[in-house]
């Protein structure tokens, strides 16, 4: 970041590039945050970097919701000597209760550090991430007692859609493509010293 020419010692924020990390120009842009121009930058940022684990539904960016996989819903159980994993779960087959738990678009609520990480770890065996539902728990509990037979021993796991590591790719570019909108109504300054 180049210096501020009225003041050296105060970095002049500009407009944010394809080289570094999205979670490296967050923390810079959400330091920012006390200038009164970056206000609002810096508040977004450290919102990005946080992630959403906390925020309603209707709370999320748009760009933070993706389409459901055509696979929809899966679940992971297991039994006296058995196992599955990744079995379909259409919306017919969820207790009603939980229907309303379920969201027509799975939500990426993950903060930009551990997206980076996800990405950064994946093998070139992984194609998909487990992305749980909200009150998955409550979810997996009710398919346990719904198709439970009598004496019988049957748990179900995990409930997730698997979201193709695409997806989150994508999500990281719209981040981005917002980061370099917001810099530029707050009046960033570009390298060479124009103003946007």
């Amino acid at each position: 970041m180049k210096t501020n020419r009225q003041d050296p010692t105060v970095p002049t924020p500009k407009i944010p590039d394809e080289s570094s990390s999205l979670a490296s120009l967050l923390r810079r842009y959400a330091t920012l945050g006390n200038d009164a121009d970056f206000a609002r930058v810096g508040t977004w940022a450290r919102r990005e970097l946080r992630g959403y684990d906390d925020a309603a539904l209707d709370d999320l960016p748009a760009y933070r919701l993706v389409e459901t996989p055509p696979k929809g819903l899966e679940v992971d159980a297991k039994g006296s000597g058995w196992m599955t994993r990744g079995e379909r779960v259409d919306e017919y087959r969820l207790p009603e209760a939980c229907r309303a738990w379920v969201p027509e678009r799975v939500p990426l609520r993950h903060g930009v550090d551990e997206i980076e990480s996800l990405i950064a770890a994946r093998t070139r065996f992984d194609n998909f991430i487990a992305v749980s539902p909200p009150r998955a728990e409550e979810i997996a509990l009710s398919l346990t007692e719904k198709v439970r037979p009598p004496h019988g021993d049957f748990t179900v796991t995990a409930v997730y859609w698997s979201v193709p590591y695409a997806a989150l790719s994508g999500l990281l570019e719209r981040i981005r493509e917002q980061l370099s909108q917001l810099v530029a109504e707050a009046g960033a300054v570009l390298p060479d010293g124009q103003r946007v």
